[in-house]
């Protein structure tokens, strides 16, 4: 699990949040048709199966799930991924994941 993913998983375990991880979205994807979620978090850049790719797969079978997005720059050139996360059904992006995590269910 990368670093980030290992900070993040921490976090919302200590704040009491039951925590399922996946390396990449397809995993992620195919995890939350098994036990879904009251939240998912994605990044935009994913192996596998991207972040977008990713939300858009989910909210179209479960279109009532809570999604974020987050990416390190949410930017590829003049591209602006998180933006664009939001017309596949991102009710939030993060440029990096919050300090403060445990808002991000209540939103």
């Amino acid at each position: 699990m990368p670093i980030c993913n290992k900070n993040s998983y921490l976090s919302l375990e200590q704040a009491k949040y039951e925590v399922d991880d996946a390396s990449d979205g397809k995993q992620g994807a195919r995890l939350y048709r098994q036990r879904p979620a009251d939240l998912v978090i994605v990044d935009i850049f994913m192996p596998e199966k991207e972040g977008l790719e990713t939300i858009g797969d989910i909210r179209q079978d479960f279109p009532e799930v809570k999604c974020r997005a987050i990416s390190g720059g949410g930017m590829t050139g003049s591209f602006d991924y998180l933006s664009y996360a939001k017309t596949f059904g991102a009710a939030r992006t993060f440029t990096r994941m919050p300090s403060y995590l445990t808002s991000l269910a209540k939103r």
